[in-house]
């Protein structure tokens, strides 16, 4: 058979499925067969899913336009799945436009499972006009140029997977790169910003710089009657956002309202990042769907700030994509959050000390006695005693 002889070489260099279909339908049209069509096994209806079709001597198939010439009863393919062999059809009917414009109504077909890993993921079937064409010899090249395939077919999916592995490793890599710079950016927020401010925008702008959202906000929590309001301390990213979503909505709170200040949820537990794949999808947030669209908010990571064992807000971060939260991004919020919770932490201390020195300072005020600033010890001012005299 010709066409039969080249056909490992050809299949050697193949880089994709669709290419290695091709390649075997050509080579199979040309040992004599009228048609032949190959593609994979649809997992959900267990039909073929015709991926590539050729002719040999026979024109295509009238009208067939890519789809599977000679329909094959199901209960036929099931077989040929069972028994994960060649299956001779035997004759059937089928049109066909020969290149003088004869037509032929018999046929023979054929059917020749493609196995990888010793299951059933394809199939190849032939058409001959002669009805004899499918002897003992015939079946067995054509089984082997098909075994060829199925051998190349897994050689493909093999090098796909150890480029997944590659990809996971490398997104391994980055999210331990995201991590150190991270924790290299918190430490420079807390040894060179005094301003609690600035060093609150700093912390909201470093999951905007590592790719992890579009917008990112800190809010502590404020209670008014029986609803919850977030006081927004600090934001970056997309800030037009927080401006078009008002905190409040009647009797419901906002999605900011719910994360910033909702303590029933899971949020309320302890460094606890709750996460929302998908906030269109998500009926909790029904009301909020036009807003988040309009602004191109999908998905929403947020993470509670603790000073000691109160909860006093949340860090929320916004996503423009599905599920945009993965395990190295919700460490990196949690992070984020737990050092904001120090950070407010050493502000209160400082405050408080500022406000002790000045109510101190108010209180020595006239007396002799004064606080020399660093030093830490009382000094007595020179004062000229009556009688005395040097």
């Amino acid at each position: 058979m010709r066409g039969l002889s080249r056909v490992n070489a050809d299949l050697r260099g193949t880089h994709d499925e669709l290419e290695l279909f091709e390649i075997l339908c050509r080579a199979l049209a040309e040992s004599g067969l009228a048609m032949v069509w190959a593609g994979p096994i649809d997992p959900v209806s267990r039909r073929p899913q015709v991926a590539a079709s050729a002719s040999g001597e026979m024109a295509e198939m009238a009208g067939s336009s890519g789809l599977q010439p000679c329909p094959v009863p199901q209960a036929r393919i099931e077989e040929a799945i069972a028994t994960a062999g060649p299956l001779v059809l035997g004759l059937g009917p089928c049109s066909l436009n020969t290149a003088s414009g004869s037509r032929a109504d018999v046929v023979a077909r054929a059917l020749f499972p493609i196995l990888a890993d010793g299951f059933v993921v394809g199939m190849v079937g032939c058409v001959a006009t002669d009805p004899a064409f499918f002897g003992d010899v015939e079946i067995d090249l054509l089984a082997h140029a098909v075994t060829l395939a199925a051998l190349r077919l897994g050689a493909l999916a093999k090098l796909e997977r150890e480029h997944e592995m590659a990809r996971a490793l490398q997104n391994e890599r980055d999210r331990l790169d995201r991590l150190t710079t991270a924790m290299r950016r918190i430490d420079q927020v807390a040894i060179r910003t005094d301003d609690p401010a600035a060093a609150y925008r700093e912390i909201c702008q470093i999951p905007i710089d590592l790719g992890l959202g579009a917008l990112a906000w800190f809010g502590t929590v404020d209670r008014l009657g029986a609803m919850w309001s977030p006081r927004i301390v600090a934001s970056a990213g997309q800030v037009d956002y927080l401006r078009s979503a008002p905190v409040m909505h009647r009797r419901r709170p906002s999605i900011a309202g719910r994360f910033a200040a909702n303590t029933e949820s899971t949020a309320g537990s302890r460094h606890h990042v709750v996460v929302i794949d998908d906030l269109l999808a998500d009926a909790r947030f029904e009301y909020r769907h036009a807003e988040a669209s309009r602004a191109g908010v999908r998905s929403v990571a947020a993470a509670p700030v603790h000073v000691g064992a109160h909860k006093i807000g949340s860090l929320v971060v916004y996503a423009r994509s599905v599920s945009a939260f993965g395990a190295s991004e919700v460490a990196v919020i949690e992070r984020l959050a737990r050092h904001l919770g120090h950070l407010v932490s050493l502000h209160r201390s400082e405050r408080r000390r500022r406000a002790l020195g000045e109510q101190l300072a108010r209180l020595l005020g006239p007396s002799p006695l004064r606080l020399e600033s660093g030093s830490g010890v009382h000094r007595q001012s020179s004062v000229e005693q009556p009688g005395r005299s040097c």
